[in-house]
């Protein structure tokens, strides 16, 4: 007899390195929840969908999805079953890929985990009435020192600026619902039980202790091309807190203080003061450099990633 298939769905987002996929790995290690990998719906999903001839296809050939076993096939009968309900194409299709998770994961609240989704929350709600959203908040000096420290997203002072911005508006609008939980980053790697504890609270699950060992898992749960992820299979440190005080020029610093201060004082962040003269210039000269950095690194980065990822299933595919 096969065990049932809970409806329960939550979604975790936040400015991207605040610690979501820090978040996605621990809650995964409770026994009653499974966070599947990242969909970047919104982003890379949905624009494409009403040109698209075949959904089901247009979804598969998505290396991330595809690598998380999805096919057109498995889609095709999840994406008719939830139109026949009523719901859009958008949100049958999202709702269709969360099905599969929560099929091959019977019996466990599924979570979703796209730090983007944090700019659709709207949307999300539209398409899943009773989801809950736990945001996660984290100093965006930390962020910016996180995102330099890896190949992906931006390294420019006004990009990470304006993401954080954007996320935090995000927060300060939602947190007063019921239905969304925000939680800081230092306070998950500070006093982790705690934090956990009201987690599982707002999820409507007992705390497992075994979200406290989640690096000691058999496997990594993420892909070969997301290396920069490989700090979760690391026990919890609080290095990370304000590493940034050793890496960050000076400049930076200042100039992230100078667009951000007024909110991160809001949020618990102490400034550290730095006076920064012309911080309008500055800035449009980082915005600038940030469209250098995506034309010609991120953008060929992430082309050479889809092609690595899309060579690596081929050969999967004919190894089985």
């Amino acid at each position: 007899m096969s065990k049932p298939v809970r409806n329960d769905r939550f979604f975790i987002v936040g400015c991207g390195r605040s610690g979501t996929t820090l978040l996605k790995t621990i809650l995964s290690s409770h026994p009653e929840i499974y966070v599947c990998p990242e969909t970047f719906f919104f982003r890379s999903i949905r624009p494409r969908l009403h040109s698209a001839p075949d959904t089901p296809e247009l979804v598969a050939t998505a290396w991330w999805l595809a690598d998380a076993g999805l096919s057109s096939n498995i889609l095709k009968p999840l994406i008719e079953a939830r139109e026949n309900q009523g719901q859009s194409l958008e949100c049958a299709t999202l709702a269709a890929i969360l099905d599969f998770h929560a099929a091959t994961h019977p019996n466990l609240i599924i979570g979703e985990k796209t730090p983007d989704h944090v700019n659709h929350l709207d949307a999300i709600r539209d398409c899943f009435s009773g989801a809950k959203i736990v945001q996660i908040i984290r100093d965006p000096r930390a962020v910016l020192a996180s995102y330099r420290k890896v190949k992906v997203g931006s390294n420019a002072v006004a990009d990470i600026a304006s993401e954080w911005a954007n996320s935090t508006s995000t927060l300060e609008n939602w947190v007063a619902r019921s239905d969304f939980l925000a939680i800081r980053y230092e306070d998950l790697v500070a006093n982790p039980e705690a934090t956990l504890r009201d987690i599982c609270a707002f999820l409507g699950v007992t705390f497992s202790p075994d979200m406290l060992n989640f690096h000691t898992r058999e496997t990594d749960g993420f892909s070969q091309e997301q290396t920069h992820h490989v700090n979760t299979r690391r026990a919890l440190f609080t290095d990370s807190i304000e590493v940034w005080k050793k890496q960050l020029p000076w400049r930076d610093v200042a100039l992230l203080e100078w667009a951000l201060g007024t909110m991160m004082v809001r949020h618990g962040y102490e400034l550290r003061g730095e006076i920064i003269r012309f911080g309008r210039i500055r800035m449009i000269a980082s915005r600038f450099g940030g469209i250098l950095h995506k034309t010609f690194v991120r953008f060929p980065r992430q082309r050479q990633k889809a092609l690595r990822a899309r060579r690596r299933l081929r050969r999967e595919a004919r190894s089985k």
